[in-house]
């Protein structure tokens, strides 16, 4: 539930059997407002009625009513609750202005038989109160998963830090390695170098047994043409 404002403007609040209260209607001023009174004037009636529309489930049914209703008017919002006599209980309905009326029960609803009221009046320890609506369960298993959170955050740190200290090692071994790689490439131009003379040497071979290929061409053409010339002297 998100936090509500102090309202600006007057709370009207509209209650019936609530208490020793038959029916009344009180209209609330912004700003402190002091509830005086004679003894059985319904005051406290009235505060149960005020906070019965807050969402307390503590206030109690008029003793010869079977239901009561009490309507609390802030700004332009209404909020309503109904109270509803089952046998010895009394169930309360509708929709009150606090989704949890606990924190106000404890240290806001203070009549007499509230319990911080009464245990600062006995001069009891108040830590049991204050701490019941703290839902420590919930804050346990938060700070399980923040360890365990921390936990794993402490491996990587110390998994960062055995890295960081390879890091001078990993540094050199990349040098090197770059050195090498610097040292192949020039083997490569090298190579590259000597596979172009390689390729320019063997055209100049294919050249010139293209040119052997032709002479001894003219020499098979020769001889063939003196054999025919001996054939022809001898004939």
């Amino acid at each position: 539930m998100e936090p509500k404002m102090l309202s600006e403007s007057p709370v009207r609040v509209h209650a019936s059997n609530v208490g020793g209260i038959d029916e009344t209607e009180v209209q609330i001023q912004p700003g402190v407002t002091v509830l005086s009174g004679r003894n059985a004037t319904n005051r406290t009636s009235f505060l149960q009625a005020l906070m019965a529309g807050l969402g307390s489930t503590r206030p109690s049914l008029k003793g010869d009513a079977a239901e009561g209703r009490v309507e609390l008017t802030v700004g332009d919002e209404t909020y309503t609750r109904t109270l509803t006599r089952r046998g010895d209980t009394i169930a309360f309905g509708g929709d009150p202005y606090l989704d949890d009326p606990e924190l106000a029960d404890l240290f806001a609803f203070l009549l007499e038989n509230n319990e911080s009221r009464r245990a600062v009046a006995r001069g009891d320890d108040l830590r049991e109160i204050i701490m019941r609506p703290v839902d420590t369960d919930q804050i346990e298993a938060e700070i399980r998963e923040l360890e365990s959170e921390k936990d794993d955050l402490d491996d990587r740190i110390s998994g960062l830090d055995q890295l960081e200290s390879t890091l001078p090692d990993l540094e050199a071994r990349r040098d090197e390695i770059a050195a090498e790689l610097e040292e192949a490439r020039a083997d490569l131009a090298d190579a590259q170098e000597a596979i172009d003379e390689l390729d320019a040497d063997l055209e100049e071979s294919r050249s010139r047994k293209e040119e052997l290929e032709a002479a001894f061409q003219r020499v098979r053409e020769a001889r063939s043409e003196v054999e025919d010339l001996t054939f022809e002297i001898e004939t």
